[in-house]
């Protein structure tokens, strides 16, 4: 790469940006360093048609700051913006102020190192990240959720120190309310002989060891309607693990209807498909696997991290002690 030159950032306009010829293998790609947006590529085409069409691409360019943002923070890889790119963006939903709301208090909690720490907001940098349109929109809604007794705000004249309270936690662990007591976890991914391995090597040893039931609805016997059952397992579901290594329709369906139940998604996908991800999920963070082994360890750490031990984790005292034939098989109970 050549060396940084200081330019403008092409999304948010900011005059600190850098930017460096790229090594991506699309043809006049240039690599940018903003504070706001994050580090991102955008191929010359892409560059040109957003010059060409401001006016058209303004109403929604801070959502692109959002994505590129969310996702060199969650990755720490630059997204490419191409002409198609920008145009998917277009089409993304902006939220609305009680989704903004959560958005903050779940990423001041996701950057608190423990309950009670306090949470520097750089506003003029940091407003993408709730996708915002400016600092004066960010700081809004941090009043909000201080007015709403979610966190303690202390405004400085270098930023915003926000700490999340006892009832912000509460609020975002709020989920149908018999969550917490559930043993399933719903596995959506792509069902081929390629997979096999990282089901039964990876995906499956690590919700066992978490203390819960898989439910892979191919190994699940039944006789109903396939869509009407998948609704029914991940209604009854703790959390659910959807891979996207083979970009399959049903996954998306199945980690968004998730979503807007409450009930927590782990993501994941094998790291050379990564670029290939939906643009609307690119921003999340993803388990990123090379081997089954790697998917199983880090699955099993997040599942532990994220949603926490499960009712059928064995104690120490347990372990090598045989069991139920489905904790062996670590497959949920089959219910006709």
């Amino acid at each position: 790469m050549t060396q940084a030159k200081p330019t403008k950032c092409p999304l948010c306009q900011a005059e600190a940006a850098t930017y460096r010829s790229s090594d991506d293998s699309r043809r006049g790609a240039r690599t940018f360093e903003c504070e706001t947006c994050g580090t991102f590529r955008m191929t010359e085409e892409g560059h040109a048609e957003l010059d060409a069409r401001q006016a058209e691409f303004a109403p929604f360019i801070h959502l692109l700051s959002g994505k590129t943002r969310e996702h060199w923070e969650a990755h720490c890889k630059a997204l490419t913006l191409t002409t198609k790119e920008l145009y998917r963006a277009r089409d993304l939903r902006g939220l609305t102020v009680q989704e903004k709301l959560l958005r903050v208090l779940r990423k001041l909690a996701e950057r608190s190192k423990f309950p009670g720490d306090s949470v520097r907001l750089r506003l003029a940098s940091d407003y993408p990240l709730a996708l915002c349109k400016n600092q004066q929109e960010m700081f809004y809604h941090l009043k909000c959720l201080r007015d709403t007794g979610y966190i303690e705000l202390i405004s400085t004249s270098s930023g915003s120190d926000c700490t999340v309270t006892p009832d912000g936690w509460a609020k975002l662990e709020e989920g149908p309310p018999d969550l917490a007591s559930r043993t399933k976890a719903f596995v959506a991914m792509w069902f081929t002989a390629q997979m096999d391995a990282a089901y039964e090597q990876g995906i499956r040893p690590a919700i066992v060891a978490a203390g819960y039931d898989p439910v892979r609805l191919d190994r699940v016997e039944h006789a109903d309607k396939i869509d009407d059952r998948i609704v029914a397992e991940i209604r009854e579901s703790r959390f659910i693990v959807a891979d996207f290594t083979g970009q399959r329709g049903g996954v998306y369906f199945e980690a968004g209807f998730a979503l807007g139940l409450g009930i927590p998604v782990i993501w994941t996908c094998r790291e050379e498909e990564l670029p290939k991800v939906h643009f609307d999920t690119s921003h999340f963070n993803y388990i990123l696997w090379k081997t089954p082994q790697e998917l199983g360890q880090k699955l099993e750490a997040r599942v532990r991290r994220v949603v926490g031990l499960g009712p059928r984790a064995r104690r120490p005292s347990e372990r090598g002690s045989g069991g139920s034939e489905n904790a062996r098989r670590g497959e949920a109970p089959a219910r006709g």
